[in-house]
């Protein structure tokens, strides 16, 4: 089936879902709204910068963005075959994107955002975005 199932718009607990029984367009969904979350946090901050209501909404899509680019990717490292090479090579430039775009914030800042879960790695970050490259799949 390459549907999407009815139960899925409604999963948005990140935590523990079996990718195993996504369908292949559920998981490319999955990928995409993370990517647009992360844009939409950006624009967010750009739109009203002074604002601290505009500073919780972005942080929040942006907390929502990397919990899920780090579970997509550690399903891709537990359980090979869950997905395809185009979505494998998503991930990895996303998740990538994550890390190097985190570490180079100021080391002050850096910590913080650890405080809350969020996480920066500039050569992790730098190696899968070298990686998707590879895949040949951008």
């Amino acid at each position: 089936s390459s549907g999407i199932n009815a139960e899925w718009p409604l999963r948005r607990d990140i935590e523990n879902r079996d990718f195993n029984k996504f369908t292949e367009l559920e998981k490319h969904a999955e990928l995409v709204y993370a990517e647009v979350l992360l844009i939409r946090a950006v624009l967010t901050f750009v739109e009203d910068a002074d604002s601290l209501v505009s500073f919780v909404k972005g942080a929040l899509k942006i907390k929502t963005s990397h919990s899920i680019f780090k579970e997509l990717y550690s399903v891709m490292l537990q359980e090979e075959g869950v997905f395809d090479d185009e979505i494998q090579c998503g991930i990895k430039l996303g998740w990538g994107a994550f890390l190097l775009g985190l570490s180079l914030l100021p080391p002050k800042i850096l910590r913080l955002l650890e405080f809350v879960g969020l996480e920066g790695d500039k050569e992790k970050g730098l190696q899968l975005s070298v990686e998707a490259e590879e895949m040949d799949k951008l």
